[in-house]
């Protein structure tokens, strides 16, 4: 693993996690940004994240067609994204 960073600040009833916040290895990123409002009941807490995952070498090659056909986009290259809104009990995931 070449490293994890998981930088977020509690600001004004807000989580936000600092852009480029995740996990980095040879073969697998997971970056997130973005926020989440808390509540008083935590599945009614407001996201709005970004989460990014991208494949490398060897799981790239033997899964990125996964990531492709996830986004609909074979140019993809062994990426998704995705955006995720709205309540933690409930959110809404939009991938490209």
């Amino acid at each position: 693993m070449r490293g994890a960073h998981a930088g977020a600040e509690v600001e004004n009833g807000s989580v936000v996690f600092d852009k480029g916040s995740g996990i980095v290895s040879d073969e697998l990123e997971l970056l997130t940004a973005g926020r989440i409002m808390l509540k008083p009941t935590p599945s009614a807490s407001l996201l709005d994240l970004k989460v990014i995952c991208r494949l490398h070498n060897g799981l790239k090659d033997k899964f990125g067609f996964v990531m492709d056909a996830m986004t609909g986009n074979a140019t993809n290259d062994g990426q998704i994204t995705m955006q995720v809104r709205g309540p933690m009990g409930q959110p809404s995931v939009t991938t490209f």
